[in-house]
């Protein structure tokens, strides 16, 4: 068993539940012992041997209480912190430290951020766990424990104020923002009261360090919103709310362009990143904030405990949310991201100046001055990259009347294309190695006696420019590729390519299985 913290709209709710609680668990034998509450009314319902033990119900009040490891002050109904670092000025004592102040909500982290930036210089320093801090980090670091005294006068209402299960209208507004440093993000509870009021209070903030290896200032701002949008989805899922619009804040106008971008591409980095916050939010989602009022920009800079514990901006969030969506600031110039942009993906074109005569048959071209087929291991490969340049050479030839019917504009290859690259190359192997039996035989002349093809009985099939094998079973009742097979050369590349195709489809079977099966077409 583990404490259960919750809450009830009113005091008759919170005496049912603990009674309930308490009559369910002695079924199974459980007693349910350090009952607490900001309401002596709940306490006295109680059995009171059962309340906390520093608890006076008499007297009425109590010291702060943890709670889930946070400290609640009931007098005031209050979260609060108490600090009592020992000022031990090593790498073991600053780690140990900055974990001892538990902070889940993130209500200090624009202090706590500090001590984060001041671990990463030290470790840069690549100082041992009991070595001395350095001059400059102990002067850093003494004045970091300094501040942790001003953390007791703050506290935090622990409820949403005057938010009720009758509350309407509940959204869920994020900040991020990024420096060098490092990047951040706030999340607060924006909705209207039982008398339509509209309520903002502080929910949750997350803080990251900048990672050692330098990025940019527009990639780290990205990472502050990948941040925000992972946080606002976590928030949504725990909070168990009927949450009816989330919405997105942040100060750079390249982080929005981005966003909203729908027709360059971006380096991998970029791109990543943008999708995983499309997979979350919506380009509508997002709007600007100025950075005087973006309260993210603690999380980037960090900020005294002695300035934190007042700051309005930081546990309200700003003074627009309070304000209907018409008083909202909004960014009005165009959003266009400039061609120059760094993280914008180059595409390389590369224009062959070459004067060549264009005729109907894409066969002409000789396609192996820019493919190498001995240089790929796949049949596919090769056929597909052959195939997308066929149809660029044909798309180039369209401004010709004659050809503008052959002109393609589909996003993937047909199996038509496919095919014909295939062929391309078989076509290109035997021009190569029977070229003296292809012009005697497209001249109707015989072939030599001597050619190795005459056992064969070939002829020239003038419909697809290539040799085929003759024989006996030309009447036979099978497809005319089997009867007709292509010839090919053993000594070319794309012989090689079709055998290995054929085996891998066939799952390595034995060769026999193999020749048959190359046997249907060649």
């Amino acid at each position: 068993m583990d404490d259960l913290l919750t809450s009830r709209d009113s005091i008759p709710e919170a005496i049912c539940l603990a009674q309930d609680l308490r009559e369910l668990l002695l079924r199974g034998g459980f007693v349910l012992h350090k009952w607490m509450s900001n309401r002596q009314e709940v306490l006295t319902a109680v059995d009171s041997t059962h309340n906390m033990p520093s608890f006076d119900l008499d007297r009425g009040t109590t010291i702060s209480q943890k709670t889930l490891g946070i400290q609640w002050n009931l007098d005031a109904d209050a979260i609060t912190f108490h600090c009592k670092l020992k000022p031990v000025l090593t790498k073991r004592g600053m780690l140990s430290s900055m974990a001892s102040i538990f902070d889940p909500c993130g209500y200090i982290s624009p202090f706590v951020v500090q001590a984060k930036i001041l671990m990463q210089k030290m470790w840069v320093k690549k100082l041992e766990w009991d070595d001395e801090l350095r001059p400059d980090l102990m002067d850093q670091w003494k004045v970091w424990l300094s501040e942790t005294q001003n953390l007791q006068e703050l506290q935090l209402p622990r409820h949403h104020p005057e938010f009720t299960s009758k509350s309407s209208d509940v959204q869920i507004h994020t900040f991020c923002d990024a420096s060098e440093s490092a990047f951040g993000a706030v999340s607060y509870l924006r909705y209207q009261d039982d008398s339509r009021k509209i309520q903002c209070s502080f929910l949750a903030s997350k803080t990251r360090v900048a990672p050692l290896k330098s990025l940019s200032i527009p990639r780290l701002e990205l990472q502050g919103a990948v941040l925000a949008s992972r946080l606002s989805q976590t928030l949504e899922k725990e909070l168990k709310l009927n949450v009816t619009r989330q919405v997105y804040w942040t100060d750079s106008e390249v982080v929005l362009k981005y966003l909203r971008n729908e027709t360059k591409r971006f380096k991998p980095f970029v791109a990543n990143r943008i999708a995983e916050i499309m997979d979350i939010t919506s380009k509508e989602d997002w709007h600007h904030v100025s950075s005087e009022n973006n309260p993210a920009d603690r999380c980037s800079r960090g900020m005294k405990a002695s300035a934190l514990v007042s700051d309005q901006l930081w546990y309200k969030g700003p003074t627009f949310l309070h304000n209907s969506e018409g008083d909202w600031p909004s960014l009005i110039q165009p959003m266009e991201i400039e061609e120059e942009d760094p993280e914008l993906k180059k595409t390389c074109l590369t224009i062959h100046n070459t004067m060549t005569k264009i005729s109907p048959s894409s066969t002409d071209y000789d396609y192996s001055s820019v493919v190498d087929p001995s240089t790929y291991s796949s049949l596919h490969q090769l056929c597909t990259k052959t195939a997308w340049i066929q149809r660029t050479v044909r798309n180039f030839t369209s401004v010709i009347p004659r050809f503008k019917q052959k002109a393609s504009r589909q996003s993937s290859l047909t199996a038509a294309e496919y095919a014909d690259s295939l062929l391309y190359w078989v076509r290109k192997a035997q021009y190569i190695f029977f070229p003296t039996e292809i012009a005697c035989l497209k001249a109707n002349q015989p072939i030599d006696k001597n050619s190795k093809l005459l056992a064969l009985s070939p002829f020239y099939d003038h419909s697809i420019d290539c040799l085929r094998a003759g024989g006996r079973i030309s009447h036979a009742s099978v497809p005319d590729d089997a009867k007709f097979q292509l010839i090919l050369p053993a000594e070319h590349a794309i012989t090689s390519l079709i055998a290995t195709e054929v085996h891998c489809r066939l799952h390595h079977g034995g060769q026999e299985h193999m020749i048959a099966e190359l046997r249907q077409k060649y």
